[in-house]
C-alpha cells in the first residue's frame, strides 16, 4: 500500500474513532461529576451556567491556533490521525516537533521525500508516548488531590496551603508566559504586556457579568491586535524564522 492509503486506511479511521469515543466518555464523566458535586455543595444553578459558559467561549481563542497546525498535520499525517492528535493533546504544536523527532531517529523527516511507512510508525508511537506522562500521572492522582489538600489544611495553615496553591499557578502560567515570550522579538512583550493591561482592567473596572465571563478571550484579542499593530507600524520586532 501506498502511504497515503495507509494515513487515510480503515483501521486507522477506526483507531482514531475508538480514542475519540473514549475522548468524548470521559467529557461525559467529568461533567456530571462536577454537576453532581456542584449540587452537593448546593452551588447556585446560575453561577453554574456562567462559569460553563465563560469556559466554552473561553476555548475559541486558543483553539483557533489548532487551526493552522491542522492544515499541516492533514497533508502530513492523514486525516483520521488529524482528527485524533489535535483532539487528544493540550499543546498541538508539540506534535508536530515530536513526530520529527521520532521520524528522525530513522534519518527521515514527516511530509518530505523518503518518509516512508516505517517513519510514519515511528511519528505515531513519539506523539502517542509524548503525551503518556501527562496522562498517567492525571489518571492516578487525580481523584487523591482532594484527600492530600484535606489533609495538608488539616496538618497546616489552610491559608498557607491555599497561597501556596496560587503561587504554583502563578509559576506555572509564569513560566508558560516567559517560555513563549522570552528570546523571540518585542512583540511577543508588547502582546503580553497588552493582554495583562487588559486583563487587570477588565477585573478591576468592569462589573458586567458577561463581559467578566470572556475577559480572558478579550485580553487575548487585544494583546494580538495591539502586537500586530505595533509590528506594522515598525515599533516592535519579530525574529526571522
Amino acid at each position: 500500500m501506498e502511504l497515503k492509503d495507509i494515513m487515510n486506511s480503515p483501521g486507522l479511521w477506526g483507531g482514531a474513532a475508538v480514542m475519540m469515543a473514549a475522548l468524548l466518555g470521559s467529557c461525559v464523566f467529568f461533567l456530571r461529576a462536577g454537576l453532581q458535586r456542584a449540587d452537593e455543595l448546593k452551588m447556585d444553578k446560575s453561577k453554574i451556567v456562567a462559569g460553563v459558559r465563560s469556559a466554552s467561549i473561553t476555548t475559541i481563542g486558543p483553539a483557533l491556533a489548532c487551526v493552522v497546525v491542522l492544515l499541516s498535520f492533514l497533508n502530513i499525517f492523514g486525516a483520521p490521525t488529524t482528527w485524533m492528535r489535535l483532539n487528544d493533546v493540550g499543546a498541538a504544536r508539540s506534535e508536530l516537533g515530536v513526530s520529527a523527532i521520532a521520524a528522525g531517529l530513522l534519518g527521515q523527516t514527516p511530509g518530505a521525500a523518503g518518509f516512508d511507512a516505517q517513519g510514519f510508525t515511528y511519528s505515531l508511537w513519539g506523539m502517542a508516548l509524548n503525551n503518556f506522562g501527562w496522562l498517567f500521572v492525571t489518571l492516578i492522582l487525580t481523584s487523591r488531590m482532594g484527600k492530600i489538600v484535606d489533609g495538608l489544611n488539616s496538618k497546616f495553615d489552610p491559608k498557607l496551603i491555599n497561597m501556596a496553591m496560587q503561587g504554583a499557578v502563578f509559576g506555572l502560567f509564569g513560566y508558560l508566559l516567559v517560555n513563549a515570550a522570552y528570546g523571540k522579538g518585542s512583540a511577543y512583550y508588547a502582546a503580553a504586556a497588552a493582554s495583562a493591561i487588559a486583563m487587570f482592567l477588565l477585573s478591576k473596572f468592569v462589573k458586567n457579568q458577561r463581559l467578566q465571563e470572556l475577559s480572558l478571550g478579550i485580553a487575548m484579542v487585544v494583546g494580538m491586535v495591539v502586537a500586530t499593530a505595533l509590528y506594522y507600524a515598525g515599533v516592535v520586532t519579530i525574529p526571522a524564522a
